[in-house]
């Protein structure tokens, strides 16, 4: 009987595959060269200018007025007689007051706490020397501040981040968690994420860019709604309690003011009447002056001003709970100009 021959797939002949030829291979070979020399020269480029930028530019990466604060520090040695550090409600206030040019501000923000405010006081030692007098305007809540908040990091931890500034805060405070964030941002943020002030300043200068104007909120005519809810907690702060940072940090600060001989003023900034009185009866201010006498102590360089000498504003002339509204702000910025024109009097 015949065999039927069948061919299974499996023993059809398969294709050989296509080899390319010997130019084909060597120009894929080029091409794998040319890409790997091209990534190489990119890497050595972005290398490059990030040194560039290291060395050539200050450190200021523009997010906000403590970097600017510290940026001018380093550009701007002149020596004054005054310097004034002061929270938000006082930042930007003496700008057009005529105590201005005999003044270095290093008004920022409380979320530097009071170890901020030693840091800066000690770059601006390092940079212009030693003022005359030193003024600190702080509300009381302020010394409440343990670097606990939710813009310690934007505000303390990537800005105060020279080696002598992150070994003196390990060795003082033992706070090994943010001792880390702070070694982080010291080692290993790009340059370029640092010094990008004054490369953004050209590029507008040049694109002939004009500032945004600042935008407003809540109501500036007549008293918001939550800023009326936010005056009513404020005023129903239970009692005053110094933060360990604060209990560290202003010791070190009355000391060393001394040691250069610089006076040292610790005012509180301005006040809505409404919250002065209520602190006044519940003893929220008393127990702050208390507190800022004890740590003070006889040091005969430092005075402690009234508290209430600014509270001289209405809850309808408040932007919010903590500051004025612009044309009140400049109200403010005149008398408080005033007051330390006076203290440099006092002093010559």
């Amino acid at each position: 009987m015949p065999t039927t021959s069948s061919t299974s797939s499996s023993d059809t002949a398969r294709p050989e595959p296509a080899r390319g030829t010997l130019a084909d291979d060597t120009r894929a070979c080029l091409g794998e060269r040319a890409y790997g020399r091209a990534f190489v020269l990119a890497v050595a480029i972005i290398c490059a200018s990030e040194i560039a930028l290291a060395a050539l530019l200050p450190r200021n990466p523009a997010r906000h007025r403590t970097d600017h604060v510290l940026a001018t520090l380093d550009s701007d040695p002149e020596s004054r007689p005054l310097a004034v550090w002061g929270d938000s409600v006082t930042a930007g206030c003496l700008d057009n007051t005529p105590i201005a040019p005999r003044m270095h501000d290093l008004s920022s923000t409380q979320a530097i706490s009071t170890a901020g405010v030693y840091y800066t006081w000690r770059r601006l030692v390092e940079s212009a020397g030693a003022p005359r007098v030193l003024v600190v305007v702080v509300r009381p809540e302020s010394w409440s501040n343990d670097l606990d908040q939710i813009y310690t990091h934007t505000y303390f931890e990537t800005c105060f981040i020279r080696p002598g500034e992150i070994s003196h805060f390990a060795a003082h405070t033992g706070r090994v968690a943010a001792t880390g964030r702070m070694l982080i941002e010291a080692l290993f943020v790009p340059p370029s994420f640092v010094r990008r002030s004054a490369v953004r300043r050209e590029l507008n200068r040049l694109r002939g860019a004009v500032a945004p104007p600042h935008i407003f909120t809540r109501r500036l005519d007549g008293l918001d709604p939550e800023t009326a809810t936010e005056l009513a907690l404020r005023r129903a702060h239970p009692r005053f309690r110094a933060s360990e940072i604060a209990e560290t940090y202003l010791p070190l600060l009355v000391r060393e003011t001394g040691e250069e001989g610089t006076r040292l003023v610790l005012m509180t900034p301005a006040l809505p009447r409404s919250v002065a009185d209520a602190w006044e009866e519940s003893g929220y201010m008393d127990a702050a002056q208390r507190w800022l006498a004890d740590v003070v102590g006889d040091a005969p360089h430092v005075t402690l001003e009234a508290p209430f000498q600014f509270a001289l504003y209405r809850d309808v002339d408040m932007y919010d709970s903590d500051h004025l509204k612009p044309e009140r702000m400049e109200a403010y910025g005149r008398v408080l100009s005033g007051r330390l024109d006076e203290l440099l009097a006092d002093d010559d």
